[in-house]
């Protein structure tokens, strides 16, 4: 997920992010850019506190709605 990937055949990109703790989802976010801002008040409200790591999916979301392939890392803060 980085700058200059080419769009899956939309016409504009859009990207769903779901956020997990454990295997839990605790978030689902579309964006329209190749990035987002998790606010600590966010992580609040999902982690009752900052989270020290966060598990995560993303995948590029198609014109017609339909998500690509997704990718899933952990990584710590």
């Amino acid at each position: 997920w980085g700058a200059g990937e080419p769009p899956i055949g939309a016409p504009t990109e859009s990207y769903r992010l779901e956020i997990f703790d454990g295997s839990t989802l605790k978030r689902t976010v579309d964006v329209t850019a190749a990035s987002f801002l998790y606010s600590a008040a966010a992580q609040t409200a999902d982690f009752g506190g900052l989270a020290s790591s966060l598990r995560f999916r993303v995948a590029q979301i198609a014109a017609n709605g339909v998500t690509g392939l997704n990718k899933e890392l952990t990584i710590t803060l």
